[in-house]
């Protein structure tokens, strides 16, 4: 128990009116995992909603965000062009987190994949995807290195790589060189593991395009986007 609890919410909704939920995480492991698995909502609900472009997102404080939306919009924007999904293709977009990405890329292709090891995320992801009436996905609760071996049969076109700071695991990497897949896009958030992952990569792909976009302005962190393309054999 904590003193007071009540009192402190209660001072913190005072003071800061646009504050939507506020929630208690508990969490008494020695770990590195911050988040606990118990929680108890102080104030408000359990979930946002937001909106990136004409899309609405369902978002849980167990999943993760953008929080700077207009950004965002330019990041994922760079995504779509890098990509350039046409209607017949199908795709694959690891560590797709509540389906941000996800979801925009559905409204251009055939059919695209979604894989994330947060189960909440993928509940938010599929939500999402009811939200905005959109029928060709498929989320998938996992880890990518796990799961890809199940999707990269299926004619696949292209695959989204949107991992967390330690980057891509190197056996999804290794994956992805032992097959067909002619297009890569790898949106980064660390310089130090996309290096070494791009350096992976290299050996059957070559870099095209790279973007950075400044999230977080007046700070060293920016988003990193590469467009990958198969080697040719000549």
């Amino acid at each position: 128990e904590i003193p007071n609890l009540d009192k402190v919410v209660s001072k913190l909704i005072n003071r800061y009116p646009q504050v939507k939920s506020i929630i208690l995480n508990i969490n008494n492991k020695k770990t590195n995992v911050i988040l606990g698995d118990k929680h108890k909502i102080l104030y408000g609900e359990e979930f946002l909603i937001d909106q990136i472009h004409d899309l609405k997102f369902k978002i849980s404080f167990y999943s993760f965000f953008q929080v700077n939306l207009k950004q965002t919009e330019k990041l994922y924007q760079k995504v779509l062009e890098f990509l350039k999904p046409k209607e017949g293709d199908v795709i694959i977009d690891g560590y797709c987190g509540v389906g941000t990405i996800t979801l925009m890329v559905a409204q251009h292709c055939k059919h695209i994949y979604g894989i994330e090891v947060v189960s909440k995320a993928i509940e938010n992801a599929r939500e999402n995807a009811k939200l905005n009436n959109i029928n060709n996905v498929t989320f998938i609760v996992g880890k990518v290195e796990d799961e890809i071996d199940n999707l990269i049969n299926k004619n696949i076109s292209g695959i989204i790589l949107d991992p967390p700071r330690k980057g891509v695991d190197k056996n999804v990497l290794e994956k992805i060189v032992d097959t067909n897949i002619p297009k890569v896009v790898y949106v980064s958030c660390n310089v130090a593991s996309l290096a070494r992952d791009l350096n992976i990569l290299s050996s059957k792909y070559d870099v095209k395009k790279v973007v950075l976009v400044d999230m977080f302005c007046h700070t060293a962190d920016v988003e990193s986007v590469v467009l990958l393309e198969r080697k040719k054999i000549n």
